[in-house]
């Protein structure tokens, strides 16, 4: 089975493939994916257009772009992407090497691990208000969602996906929720097999 990305408009329209693999990343103007390579940590990063255009590759790294001026600054060393960026834009997360810290956006300060993070979380979204980073452990069955207090560290479990019909359930894939938390989407992986009995063999 081919891994492959595909963007379709909300209204119903048709899907645009736009690339083998998994794009990781929209952006807020929608003229761009971002896809990078299965290893997060150590592959390339590309920014495909969805629209006509070429693509740019680079190890993977978190950068600012003014789009206006057209000037960039990393914020994260080679090899380490982001996951998140806080509502006011002054701090991006990241999980190098699985461990969770926290990357300021506007200078060279150092990055700081993030309180109550567990290796093997995964950031699933930041609160409105900055407070809260919610998090998950990928691909769990079924996915448990908690929330973690960033000044505190105190981690309170926020929600379970559960499917209706567990039948056949053996992962579920990234919970997406919007940061009031009112609205969320996810899939599952789903394996079914159907049994057969034979008799009278020889």
């Amino acid at each position: 089975m081919e891994l492959a990305t595909y963007l379709r408009p909300m209204d119903g329209g048709p899907a645009v493939r736009l690339c083998e693999g998994l794009a990781s990343g929209l952006s807020p103007d929608g003229a761009w994916v971002a896809r990078i390579g299965m290893d997060h940590f150590t592959g390339r990063f590309t920014l495909l257009p969805t629209g006509p255009g070429e693509p740019e590759g680079q190890p993977i790294r978190a950068w600012v772009v003014d789009t206006r001026e057209g000037t960039f600054r990393a914020i994260t060393p080679e090899g380490i992407g982001c996951w998140l960026v806080s509502p006011d834009g002054g701090t991006a997360c990241a999980r190098p090497e699985g461990e969770g810290f926290l990357y300021p956006t506007a200078g060279e300060a150092e990055p700081r691990p993030i309180p109550g993070f567990a290796r093997g979380d995964h950031m699933r979204q930041w609160s409105a208000d900055g407070r809260f980073l919610y998090v998950s452990e990928r691909y769990a069955p079924p996915a448990r969602v908690a929330r973690l207090d960033l000044a505190t560290g105190e981690r309170t479990p926020w929600r379970v996906f559960s499917p209706a019909d567990p039948a056949g359930i053996v992962g579920t894939i990234d919970p997406s929720l919007t940061p009031d938390g009112s609205a969320w989407a996810y899939s599952v992986l789903r394996h079914l097999n159907d049994p057969y009995l034979v008799e009278g063999l020889r």
